[in-house]
């Protein structure tokens, strides 16, 4: 489990660990806790439009949502998530609000800082917009390249929910949803290259120029699902059959020892 880094260390006790969605799964002591909440940081990527502006001194503006309301996540070990319109007003309104924009979540890659104004993190009707200024640095040039080339195409987010922040309720497939109403710290928004949303999509508008990239899940719904990759939709429906069922018994299991506590 990655350690929490020298950024994070300034918003978050050195002790609190960071729960990536690899640690959600096969896990139910994990699946637990964040049921109870708790003092520990959590990571998601979500479904994103993002564009590039340029600036005069070289620097670039890059726009996008870190998160988006409304939208069901895949599934993260035994549940999916939804996040609540309205879930980020109050924690942005922090006094002294120290949020990082970096590549990756790598500390050595920072791309702006709202306390200095180079991001801007707003609400708006679609989620969580962030605005950042990336200065004319190497690795901000390569971000750039990979953005344009439609290789990096998600953003990311780090944050902390308490209990009082979710609502968890059972789903007709055996799995529960949480449902995240306010979130109690935000520590960095990122773009990065895996995503755990599945429906996402990035477009890049360099001088007018706009450039799309479509998931697989909005491929399949502009064609009416006829998008396939050879081969690849018989071999995924049994392994998605056995992983909803590896997730049920999981519920299950965590269910039957809530009530053996009880």
């Amino acid at each position: 489990m990655p350690d929490v880094t020298p950024f994070e260390e300034e918003i978050v006790k050195p002790e609190v660990r960071i729960i990536e969605e690899a640690d959600l799964r096969d896990n139910p002591d994990v699946l637990a806790e964040l049921r109870e909440g708790g003092d520990f940081v959590e990571r998601r990527v979500a479904p994103v439009t993002t564009e590039i502006r340029s600036e005069g001194d070289g620097s670039w503006t890059l726009v996008g949502h870190a998160a988006v309301f409304d939208s069901r996540s895949q599934s993260l070990g035994g549940f999916h998530e939804v996040i609540q319109r309205g879930a980020f007003r109050k924690v942005l309104r922090q006094d002294g609000l120290d949020v990082r924009a970096l590549f990756n979540h790598d500390q050595n890659q920072v791309l702006g800082r709202t306390t200095n104004g180079t991001l801007t993190l707003t609400e708006d009707p679609k989620g969580l917009r962030y605005e950042v200024n990336v200065a004319d640095t190497s690795y901000g040039r390569d971000l750039r390249v990979l953005l344009e080339r439609g290789d990096v195409t998600q953003s990311s987010f780090a944050f902390k929910v308490g209990k009082d922040g979710q609502t968890w309720s059972d789903e007709e497939d055996g799995t529960m949803l949480r449902t995240i109403t306010e979130f109690g710290d935000l520590v960095d928004v990122s773009p990065v290259t895996y995503p755990a949303y599945s429906a996402t999509s990035s477009s890049i508008k360099p001088e007018g120029m706009v450039i799309k990239h479509s998931s697989s899940s909005e491929s399949e719904q502009a064609t009416g699902g006829a998008v396939e990759q050879p081969g690849t939709q018989a071999d995924s429906q049994p392994r998605r059959a056995d992983e909803e069922g590896a997730h049920r018994h999981r519920v299950r299991r965590l269910r039957l020892r809530e009530k053996r506590a009880a």
